[in-house]
């Protein structure tokens, strides 16, 4: 039998949200609207994205769980604080230009999951060579507790690292 990707990553998220914090109220219920929730988490992901290029650490983590889990390329999986600091350390010796386009995203109860491709030019500080970046990634999303979506999983690679001078 063969499963679409959006029914998997649905019965993922489902199963998923059975063990979400015990501290975030469930809203599953008649009062759930898909298109609102939905469009909810394109605008965390556009305000993300524009966090990002504009270089404010401090407002990317505000679209960013307290207890996100953060796997990078090469690195071990970290949270909470850890993965608030990683998040912070891209940002002290570089400028971002990030361009991400969604391929997939699924929003089911207080769960969602968004696929994506990304380029990060990364201007370096010290004025060093430019670096080129491009990867594809996953980050899951959860409504907090005042019914908003924040970041909660975050797991993304590099497929290709390019200095412009080279």
């Amino acid at each position: 039998m063969k499963i679409s990707r959006a029914v998997l990553a649905a019965i993922i998220v489902t199963a998923m949200s059975s063990c979400a914090n015990p501290d975030v109220q469930s809203s599953n219920g008649p009062e759930n609207d898909p298109v609102a929730d939905r469009a909810a988490v394109e605008s965390v992901i556009e305000q993300y994205i524009n966090a990002a290029n504009a270089n404010d650490p401090d407002l990317l983590l505000s679209f960013v769980c307290d207890d996100v889990e953060a796997i990078a390329p090469g690195q071990a999986p970290v949270n909470g604080p850890d993965a608030h600091q990683l998040y912070r350390s891209f940002f002290e010796p570089f400028n971002f230009a990030f361009e991400s386009n969604t391929t997939e995203l699924v929003v089911s109860g207080d769960w969602a999951f968004r696929r994506y491709a990304y380029d990060i030019t990364l201007t370096p500080k010290d004025g060093s060579e430019v670096v080129n970046i491009q990867g594809f990634g996953i980050h899951m999303f959860r409504r907090d507790g005042d019914g908003g979506w924040c970041v909660a999983k975050d797991m993304w690679n590099n497929v290709s690292a390019q200095s412009e001078g080279a």
